[in-house]
Order: structure tokens, then C-alpha cells, then sequence
């Protein structure tokens, strides 16, 4: 809608202010004599009793802007009994409206509202043109410094509507609207859907009679093409429709339904609307229909008629309705001026039976008027008139004064006027109507000349005037008209009483108990009694007379000040004490009761009054005090009432442990001056609140005494309650010195507090070789198995588990150690890598920390020599690159023996020994064995000469923890010779088992390997003895016993024939045994490492000739150089030689891969390989 179609509306007020702003943001500039128009549009009429929301439109038709503006519906002004009000959102968005802009403001009309009207109030602090404001002031009571304009909007009655579809749209629309000065008009129109129109439409047109739309546009409600739900029975829809200039007068509009764009229905029945000449006076009336109805107490209506055209109204005349509705009030006068409106209240009084309808009509102009149409219906007519008074009609007076008064209310409970009550009394000489401040009934001699609408009341004072003593009744009767020139009585009983004026002597409080008193001890109570004196004469003498009962145990004190012997005469009002005390005595009594009569005495006579007294005398009690409970901070555990669940306090943290120990008296009478003193051994007495205490009997209260441990060592640190904490007191019966107090538990009582001090949990770590500790250990060799090994010592209850870690090359990374007082040592086992490093660290994470919480050290790589068995020549050393395996010869060979060619050599398990096999044929043979530095290094100066059968192999294997040497071949020609095992003695020395059963008569070679825990010997001959027959190479597991007795055959048919040389190895996971077939061919064969087949060989395969030429070759050599392996192949013949093969992870040589080893000439002369052995050492 258009900005310009605001401009003016039907009800419209415009108002012209002096230009100017109060500062607010939208503030324009202007010249003080530039004036500002502001225009409110509103509907003219809603339905009655249907919840909605008004919209106005205000604008601001001037070059300033208007700002600071308020709105409000003036109570005074709604005549609806609805709730109306300004919706606070949409006021705020219209307080300051700029130059030639608009905006809409929302009022909310209430549910069960009822024909009438009300008015829309817009104020503003602006200075305003107050010629133009003061004509309408008188409207609503406002000042012409705030008020700036108004708008009337109307609730109807919908007028019956039984006609359907669009016809059944029922419109409230002025009849008459002013046109503007161009000729043209615009109105508020207001669509009601009824019950028949339907509901299958969700747009209502204005449209011509052949259904051509008007110029409108929707103000409210949900109509248009584009709402997606259909309007339904109840809906409003208000709308403002534009009458073009040169319309023909009366203009009509018909309604349309349509959904979604396409016509439902088209309206037959014209709505009509009289267009006004621009400078005339128009006269509207709110509400145009209503219906008046004894029966729900709706008989009154007020008419609202206001100006809504541009110039004067004259000769405005209300007629007079017919019977039986009357005008109640009228300030129409005859001229009314733009803008302005006024009312008319009309009311029904139409009896039970009696209905029906009519017009009230509105002249003006002379030849003009306005209908208000209404309906009425008469309701039984009832009465009611209710009386109520102050104090509930009950006079009470005395003989002093003789007057009493009380307020009187009638009101009018029924549904007519009630008025003229006359009041009269049987008896009459007692009571009597009078008018007081505050009183609004209207009296005239007897009669209250009011009249009560339903629901009114008044107030009138009634009084009782009687100063003879005694009591009665009197009637009080009133007469009142009702309803038209009907009468009705009702009467009122009212009871009287005049007392006689003397003095009346209240004593509080009328009883008293005064609980026990111990006999023979010189114990009393004293209670104050407090006498008043309530009545009118002052009270001359106050007598304390005999007690009866067991009046001996009491006595009556009423000296001193304030005392009831010093206070007489006791006026009206006042008050005196008195005390009675009750003891001391000597005599037991469960049930002590008196009863002190008191006499008093006043001019016109005497009086007496009593108080009960009670009472129990009892011999004296003992107290019995108990320590109720013990409680430790600080402590890790336990509850003290046990050695196995005694307190526990950590020695470390004794600073911040205590015990506090509570005790209660639990006797039936108190412990005086109650103390606890000396300390418990271990223990100093920190906070005692057990000093010079009283315990209240039966628990009513508690002390506490607060110990802290001082012995730091270890042990036990129990409270001994028979020797310690001793209590002292005053009861009844006697005083107490020195007494023990026990504690009960609730379990029993006991006399010890159960405590313990433990040292502070420490855990200290270290690296070691072994699990238990014992042998620390600083750097770490590859490959090297080692511990950290964790002890603890104190705590208690102690249950940890610590996080030991280790770098990313170790085998594990990390592991977990538990620790319990039950368990104080753990490890956890880790393999240092194959690589040497420098400042690795393995840390320790738990609490407590570990001592230390980490260990640094460098992993060292060994040394590896190789020591060639060189023939004549002797032995010669050197040292094996891990990398290619590699030889580098340290120095030329020297023989170990002058006389003795060395066919074979052997470092022993230790690594201290160098075995060397001689060339002797002779019985009984020599072997050289030499000592090797402790770097390894071989002197021939160092060696020693020792018999020996002749055997050309050695090979040592472990069984139970000791080292035995397996021997096998005969020197040179490696044939024959059975083979033996021995006994190493002092680590040198062969003490060997010649007549040893074997597999074979005829041994060659020999091995040894350790496969999963199991210690294996590999030998090799010609006639093994092994089944079958042609087994060449047998196994033996010596893990549990040395010897050849556990022997079987290590393969069946294969392909070896004449197996020479063996030697065992292990390549990652797996074992191999690599054997030299008689100088013809190299075979691997893989051994199963579980099961009843462990340690046979699982498959054989050969290295091909064309790899490895095995020409010449004598012996065979694998080893694994810290994680390569190699396989050493030495030819003493021509070409003189050693082989070394680079083994793969699958025990194969690869083509081209081995390399070929000759000495330096210059160092090694004479180059005559037989065998080689290897050893590795670390550097001190």
C-alpha cells in the first residue's frame, strides 16, 4: 500500500502543530513559525465479544518531523468492559515520526468485551498550536500542554446474517463519509466471516456489482492469494477502500471470495455508503446494533456520536426511545464540532417476559440522523439487599461508659435499583442511625435516600447507647422500594450487653510448671507473675492468700520494684509483679501441685482470681559422659577401632594429622566445669575445648579435644584412654577427679584408640642384569637383555604401578611394573637394540617418583675378531666389519704350538679362551688352548699345550646351566673317529667321555645352536645309525642331559650325501644349519623351532655351484655379526682362499654376493685356511 493512501480515513482526526522538535534523533530543522500536521486513520467499528487488534495509521503530513509522542486509552473513554491497551512495541516504533512518513499502532481489545466504544489518545511534550488543542481537551480530561488528538473506534453487534458465500460477509462501514476536497474519499471497511459464508476461500474482494475488483487494499487479517490458509467462521479482515472523485452517492461495494487467485463466490448484496459534501458535518454513532439482557445483568449502554466531517453540527437532537428503555444521562448539546464527540446512556428496565427491539435516532442538519439499533429482553426482576456490620452486630458497653458503635453496610445484591431504606428498631431506645466522617450513605431523619444500583453499597454508623447493666435483643427493620414502585423489609437481630464497670485483675500466666528441684541441696526456682488490671476501676488492694495443696513447697515474693505491694492503687490498664518461688526442700515428691488464690478490691466492691502452681522434687543425679566419636585427618585409612583397622598416618605428613576425640554427657543431669587433661604418650593435646566446659545432660550438647601426633618413626602410636585424657567434673551427686572415659563405638566400648605411623613410601630404581637387582649396571652392550628393576620400602597398602619407558629402538618400548607393600620388587625386562647409541634414556613415571626417575647411558657395539686356523703357519686375528663382513688382519700368524699345525679353532662360551685343534695324528693327540685378553686379543705367548684323542671339530653346548664340548672328525682327513663330549674344567680343561654311545662310529663335523630354549648338537658322518640307514646328520637335545643319549635323525631323503663341516646360525626368527657336502656343494637347511619335530630340519636347499664354488673347500663357517649374518667358506687348498656370503633372510646366498678374502701377502705370508672362529668384546 502506498505511502500516500495514509493520508486521510474515515474517523480521522488532524491536528496542526508549531514547528519545533524536543530533541529526539529524528528531529528536523525548521522555522519557528512552521507548523507540523499529524493525521490518525481508524476503523470505525469491530465486532463486539470477539478478541482482536486495532491498526491506526498516524502521519506525519508535514516538512518536520514529530517526535516524543505517547499513546493511551484513557480508562474513562472505554465503554466496552473489555480490556483495551497499546501494544508496547508498536508505541515505541510511533514515538518519533519524521516529515512526511507514517506508522502503524496496534491496539489489543480484550475478550468479552460488549458494544460501545473507546478512544485512541496521541499526546506529545511539543509545543502545540493550543487554539487548535483546546477544542478537544474537554474529551478525555487532558491538558492542552499534552494533548494532541484522539480516534473513536466503535464494537458492534454483528447485525444476523443467515445468507451464504460471499454474501454471507458481513461489513461494518460508516453510511455517511466526508469527501475529501479533490471529491474523492477513503474509508475503513470491516469484514466479519459468518457462518455460512463457507470456508473454502482464502481472499475476500471489493469488488462492482459485476465483480470487478475496487480500488482497496488490506489493512488486517489473513486475505490475499498468497496466504496458504483459508479464512473460517470468526476471521477479520479490515481493509481501507478508495471512492474515486465523481463517484455517484450512494456508492456501493459487493463482497467476492476467491482462493488463491481464482473466484469462489460473487456477492450479490450492495453495501452502501452516502459521500458527504467535503465542508460538512458528519454525524457516526458507536455502537450501531446492541442488545440489552436483564438476565445477564447487561441493562445499560452508552451511545457514543462523533463529528467526523470537516465543518459543524447543528441541531444534533436525541430522541427519546421507547418504553421500556430510558435515557439515563445525555451531554449531547445541539452543536457538536469537527472532531469532537459525545455520549448518551440509556437503560433497560424491562421486566421478566418482557422483550423486544427498536431504534434510537440521532437528528442533526435539520433533515439528518444516525440509527442505533438495539434489542432488549427483561430477566426476573430480584432484590437483595445485604447488611453487614464491624462487629458482626454484637454490642458490648459498660455501666462506666455505656456506648458502643459499629460500622453498617447495606448493599443492593439484587439485579434492580433498590432505594429509600427507612430503618427502624424494636426496642427503639437503645439504637440509633448517625452520620460520621467516612460514611457515604445519605441520611434524612431514619430513612438512607441513596439508590443502590446492583452491586453499589454505602456506609452509615450505627450506635448502641445503654449504660444500665445488663443484656437483651433488639430488631432492627428496614424498608426499601425497588424495581418500579415495588417494596421489600428485611430485619437484622442485634444483641446487646452492658457490664458492670468494676475492676478485673488478669494475672499471666495462669499456670506454671516449674519443672524439678534436687532435694537437700539448697536448690529453688523463682517465676514473675504479671497482674493487669483490665477493667475500668482502679484495684485499691491486691491479697496473696493461702495456698491450698502443696502450698508448703511455694512462696510468694511481690516487693521490690515493680512489685505488686509497691504499685496500688492499679489503675485502669496498668500492671504489677509478683514472684513465687518454688523450694528449696528436703522431701521427694513426683507431683508438687498448688494453688495461690489472689483477692483484690475496688470501689464498688472485690474480686479474686488464682494461679496453678506444679512442680517435682527428686533426688540428685550423676552425669555420665562418654566419648561419642573419634575422627582422624590425615589419615590414609582405617577407623581406630582395631589393630587391623587402625587409623594410619604416613610419618611424613604428620604435620597436618590430628585425632579429635568428642565427648557427651548421657546422664540426666549436667557435668560441670567438665575438663580433659593429660596428653596421651605420642601425642600433644592441640585444641581442647574440653575446659572448664559444661555437658548439658541427655547429649544436649558436645567438646572436643583435638591431639597431633609428635612421634615421627615408625610404629604404633595407640591412645591408651585408661592412662591418658583423663576427665574431671561436677554433678548432683558428687565431683569426679581423674576418671577414664571410654569410647563407645556403638559396638561396644574399649579403652585404646588404635593408630600407626608408617614411613613414607620410597621407591628406588635400578638398571641391572639380573631381575632381582643385584648386579647394576651402567651402559649397555647391542643385543644386550637387562632389567629395571624397582624396590620399595614403607608405605602402607601400597598398590602402584609405574610406567617404565624406553627409546623406540628397544625391544619393548615400555612396560608395566606393579608394586604392593606384599609385592615391594618388580621388573620390567628390555633387549637393547642391535645399533650402538650414545645418551639414550629410559624414564620411569608413577607416584611416588622413582628414585631415579630415569636412566641415561650410552648402548656400546662390540668388537668382533675372527681367528683363523692357518695351518703351519699357526693362528692369525683379525677384526670382522659388521657391514660386509669384511676381514682386516691385525698381525701375521704365530703358531701357539712350534710343533703342532692348527687344523681348527673355537672361542669358548666365556670368551677368555682360545680352543685350537692340532694336526697330530698321534694317540693321545694335543689341543692348544690360549688366554685371550680381555679386549680379546690373542697372544700365542698365552697358550698351552694339552693331550688329546685327535678329533678335527669342536663345538660347545650348554646343559643345566653348565658347558660341555662336543668333539667330532679327525684332523686332516676329518674321517672316522667316534664322536665324544666332555666336561670343561677350570673353563681350559677337556675331561671327555671317550666310551660316549653316539649315532655314528665315523663322525665328522659338529655344531651346536640354542632354538627356543632348547640346546641342540648337530654332528655329520658316514654311517650314522640313525633310522634310516641313510640318515647323514643327527640331532641331539642336551637341554637336560649331555651326551649323544636324546639323538635322532635331522633329515631323511635328501640330497646330502657326504656331509662334512656343519655350522648352526640364527637369521631373524629362524634357525639354519648350513652343511658342506664333501667339497661339492653348500646346502641351508631350515630347523623347526616347536612340536616333536623341533630341531629337524624342515627343508634343505643348496647354494648353486655357480654362486659359491666350493672347490677345495675344508670347512664352513656361519655366524650372525650383530644382526648380519655371513657365511664364511676356507679353502687351505688352491685357490687358497675364504669365501664370505652375505646370507639373506630366507638362509640364501645371492648370485654374485659373496666376496673373496686373501691377506695381505705382507702380513700373512703363507695363506693356508683351515677354519675360523669368531669372538666379540666390548672396550673397558
Amino acid at each position: 500500500m502506498k505511502k500516500a493512501w495514509l493520508r486521510y480515513f474515515l474517523g480521522f482526526s488532524v491536528l496542526t502543530i508549531l514547528g519545533g522538535c524536543s530533541g529526539g534523533s529524528n528531529c528536523d530543522s525548521a522555522s519557528p513559525t512552521e507548523s507540523a500536521s499529524l493525521t490518525v486513520t481508524a476503523p470505525d467499528q469491530y465486532p463486539a465479544g470477539i478478541p482482536t487488534t486495532a491498526y491506526l495509521t498516524l502521519t506525519n503530513n508535514s516538512t518536520v518531523a514529530i517526535n516524543d509522542l505517547s499513546y493511551d486509552v484513557p480508562e474513562a473513554t472505554n465503554h466496552t468492559s473489555a480490556t483495551i491497551k497499546v501494544e508496547p512495541s508498536s508505541a515505541l516504533k510511533c514515538k518519533n515520526i519524521v516529515a512526511n512518513d507514517y506508522c502503524t499502532l496496534k491496539v489489543e481489545i480484550g475478550a468479552n468485551s460488549k458494544p460501545g466504544s473507546f478512544t485512541v489518545v496521541a499526546s506529545s511534550s511539543n509545543q502545540l498550536n493550543h487554539t487548535a488543542v483546546d477544542k478537544l481537551k474537554s474529551l478525555v480530561g487532558l491538558g492542552a500542554e499534552q494533548f494532541i488528538l484522539t480516534a473513536n473506534i466503535g464494537l458492534t453487534e454483528i447485525p444476523s446474517n443467515t445468507q451464504s458465500g460471499a454474501n454471507g460477509i458481513s461489513f461494518l462501514v460508516a453510511p455517511t463519509v466526508a469527501a475529501e476536497s479533490d471529491g474523492s474519499a477513503q474509508v475503513s471497511v470491516v469484514a466479519v466471516v459468518n457462518q455460512n459464508a463457507g470456508s473454502d476461500f482464502n481472499t475476500i474482494n471489493l469488488t462492482t456489482q459485476s465483480g470487478n475488483l475496487l480500488d482497496f487494499a488490506v489493512l488486517s487479517g489473513n486475505s490475499g492469494a498468497n496466504i496458504p490458509t483459508n479464512l473460517k467462521p470468526g476471521d477479520i479482515v479490515t481493509y481501507i477502500l478508495k471512492i474515486p472523485a465523481g463517484a455517484s452517492s450512494p456508492y456501493s461495494f459487493y463482497a467476492q471470495t476467491a482462493s488463491h487467485g481464482s473466484v469462489v463466490n460473487q456477492g450479490t448484496v450492495a453495501t452502501n455508503i452516502i459521500i458527504a459534501d467535503a465542508k460538512q458535518g458528519v454525524l457516526t454513532v458507536q455502537p450501531t446494533e446492541f442488545a440489552l439482557s436483564a438476565a445477564v445483568g447487561y441493562t445499560k449502554q452508552v451511545i457514543t456520536y462523533s463529528n467526523t466531517g470537516n465543518g459543524n453540527i447543528n441541531n444534533l437532537a436525541i430522541q427519546t426511545p421507547q418504553s421500556p428503555l430510558t435515557i439515563n444521562k445525555n451531554n449531547c448539546n445541539a452543536s457538536l464540532a469537527a472532531g469532537r464527540s459525545c455520549t448518551v446512556e440509556v437503560i433497560s428496565n424491562a421486566e421478566s417476559g418482557v422483550s423486544g427491539n427498536g431504534t434510537i435516532v440521532a437528528t442533526y442538519n435539520s433533515n439528518l440522523s444516525v440509527l442505533s439499533n438495539y434489542s432488549y429482553s427483561g430477566g426476573t426482576i430480584q432484590n437483595g439487599l445485604q447488611l453487614t456490620a464491624l462487629n458482626n452486630f454484637m454490642f458490648v458497653a459498660t455501666t462506666g461508659n455505656g456506648v458502643a458503635t459499629t460500622k453498617l453496610t447495606l448493599q443492593n445484591n439484587g439485579n434492580v435499583n433498590e432505594s429509600n431504606f427507612a430503618i427502624t428498631f424494636t426496642p427503639n431506645q437503645y439504637f440509633s442511625l448517625v452520620h460520621e466522617n467516612g460514611d457515604n450513605c445519605v441520611l434524612s431523619a431514619n430513612t438512607i435516600t441513596n439508590t443502590l444500583t446492583s452491586g453499589q453499597s454505602c456506609t452509615i454508623t450505627l450506635k448502641y447507647n445503654n449504660s444500665t447493666f445488663g443484656v437483651g435483643l433488639a430488631t432492627m427493620n428496614i424498608a426499601y422500594s425497588y424495581g418500579a414502585n415495588q417494596s421489600a423489609t428485611t430485619s437484622q437481630l442485634l444483641a446487646y450487653q452492658t457490664t458492670q464497670g468494676g475492676a478485673t485483675l488478669n494475672i499471666t500466666p495462669t499456670s506454671y510448671n516449674y519443672g524439678a528441684i534436687v532435694v537437700n541441696s539448697g536448690e529453688s526456682k523463682l517465676e514473675s507473675f504479671v497482674a493487669t488490671n483490665a477493667g475500668v476501676e482502679s484495684i485499691s488492694a491486691i491479697n496473696f492468700q493461702a495456698m491450698t495443696g502443696d502450698g508448703s513447697y511455694f512462696s510468694v515474693e511481690s516487693g521490690g520494684a515493680g512489685g505488686c505491694a509497691n504499685a496500688l492503687p492499679l489503675a485502669n490498664g496498668a500492671s504489677c509483679t509478683f514472684k513465687v518461688r518454688f523450694g528449696p526442700t528436703a522431701t521427694v515428691n513426683q507431683l508438687v501441685t498448688a494453688t495461690l488464690p489472689v483477692g483484690y478490691t475496688f470501689s464498688s466492691g472485690s474480686s479474686s482470681t488464682s494461679v496453678e502452681l506444679s512442680g517435682y522434687s527428686r533426688t540428685s543425679l550423676s552425669a555420665n559422659v562418654t566419648l561419642d566419636s573419634v575422627t582422624a585427618t590425615g589419615a590414609t585409612t582405617g577407623n581406630g577401632e582395631s589393630v587391623n583397622t587402625a587409623y594410619q598416618f604416613e610419618s611424613s605428613s604428620l604435620n597436618s594429622a590430628t585425632l579429635v576425640l568428642t565427648y557427651k554427657n548421657i546422664g540426666a543431669t549436667a557435668a560441670e566445669s567438665f575438663v580433659i587433661n593429660q596428653a596421651p604418650s605420642g601425642y600433644a593435646i592441640n585444641n581442647n575445648q574440653c575446659n572448664s566446659v559444661t555437658l548439658q545432660a541427655n547429649a544436649g550438647n558436645s567438646c572436643s579435644v583435638t591431639l597431633k601426633p609428635n612421634q615421627a618413626t615408625a610404629g604404633a602410636l595407640n591412645v591408651n584412654l585408661a592412662s591418658s585424657l583423663l576427665a574431671s567434673w561436677s554433678d548432683e551427686s558428687s565431683t569426679v577427679t581423674n576418671r577414664s572415659i571410654l569410647w563407645d563405638t556403638g559396638s561396644g566400648t574399649q579403652n585404646t584408640i588404635y593408630a600407626n605411623v608408617y614411613a613414607s613410601a620410597v621407591v628406588n630404581a635400578v638398571m641391572s642384569k639380573d631381575s632381582a637387582g643385584l648386579v647394576s649396571i651402567t651402559n649397555l652392550k647391542t643385543n644386550e637383555s637387562f632389567y629395571i628393576v624397582m624396590k620399595l620400602t614403607g608405605g602402607y597398602n601400597f598398590n602402584k604401578t609405574y610406567t617404565v619407558t624406553a627409546p623406540a629402538v628397544f625391544s619393548p618400548t615400555s612396560g608395566n611394573c606393579d608394586l604392593t607393600n606384599n609385592n615391594p620388587i618388580c621388573s620390567v625386562a628390555f633387549t637393547a637394540p642391535a645399533t650402538a647409541s650414545t645418551g639414550s634414556s629410559i624414564t620411569i613415571s608413577g607416584t611416588p617418583t622413582a628414585n631415579p626417575e630415569s636412566f641415561t647411558f650410552d648402548v656400546m657395539a662390540p668388537t668382533w675378531y675372527a681367528y683363523v686356523a692357518n695351518g703351519t703357519p699357526g693362528v692369525f686375528q683379525c677384526t670382522v666389519a659388521e657391514s660386509d663382513g669384511s676381514l682386516s688382519c691385525l698381525t701375521p700368524s704365530t703358531r701357539p704350538n712350534a710343533n703342532l699345525d692348527i687344523l681348527s679353532t673355537i672361542v669358548d662360551p666365556t670368551g677368555n679362551y682360545l680352543y685350537a685343534l692340532t694336526s697330530d695324528n698321534d694317540t693321545p693327540g694335543s689341543y692348544v688352548t690360549c688366554a685371550l685378553g680381555t679386549n680379546g686379543t690373542y697372544d700365542n705367548t698365552k697358550c698351552v699345550t694339552k693331550t688329546f684323542p685327535p678329533y678335527g671339530n669342536l663345538a660347545f653346548a650348554e646343559t643345566g646351566g653348565n658347558w660341555f664340548a662336543y668333539l667330532a672328525g679327525i684332523p686332516n682327513s676329518n674321517s672316522g673317529n667316534s664322536p665324544n663330549y666332555c666336561n670343561v674344567f677350570q673353563e681350559s680343561s677337556l675331561f671327555c667321555n671317550v666310551a660316549s654311545t653316539s649315532p655314528t662310529i665315523s663322525s665328522k663335523g659338529i655344531a651346536s645352536v640354542v632354538v627356543n630354549g632348547s640346546s641342540l648338537v648337530y654332528l655329520s658322518g658316514p654311517n650314522n645309525t640313525d633310522a634310516p640307514y641313510y640318515a647323514k646328520i643327527s640331532v641331539c637335545d642336551v637341554t637336560n642331559s649331555a651326551g649323544y643319549g636324546n639323538c635322532k635323525a635331522a633329515y631323511y631323503q635328501m640330497s646330502i650325501t657326504s656331509p662334512t663341516s656343519l655350522s648352526a646360525v640364527q637369521i631373524g626368527d629362524d634357525y639354519y644349519v648350513y652343511v658342506l657336502d664333501y667339497s661339492s656343494q653348500v646346502a641351508y637347511c631350515k630347523i623347526e623351532t616347536s612340536g616333536v619335530n623341533k630341531g629337524k630340519f624342515i627343508s634343505c636347499n643348496y647354494i648353486d655351484s655357480s654362486t659359491l664354488d666350493v672347490t677345495g673347500v675344508q670347512s664352513i663357517t656361519a655366524v650372525n655379526l650383530n644382526g648380519s649374518p655371513y657365511l664364511y667358506v676356507l679353502s687351505p687348498n688352491t685357490p687358497n682362499t675364504i669365501y664370505i656370503c652375505p646370507l639373506n633372510a630366507d638362509g640364501s646366498v645371492s648370485e654374485y654376493a659373496c666376496n673373496t678374502y686373501v691377506p695381505d701377502p705382507n702380513v700373512i705370508p703363507s695363506f693356508i685356511p683351515h677354519g675360523i672362529t669368531f669372538g666379540s668384546y666390548y672396550s673397558n
